[in-house]
């Protein structure tokens, strides 16, 4: 059996690792849509 002790550190750490993966994955998500808008512009003017 884990502790309490245990448990609090090991959901803090499980907490830490999903937020550090969305936000991650959020920035990935803003960089390309900010990389592909100018050519979604460009091929609308065409």
């Amino acid at each position: 059996m884990m502790s309490i002790k245990q448990k609090a550190i090991a959901l803090g750490v499980i907490v830490v690792m999903n937020t550090v993966v969305f936000f991650l994955f959020g920035l990935l998500a803003i960089i390309s849509f900010v990389a592909s808008a100018p050519l979604a512009f460009a091929i609308l003017k065409r």
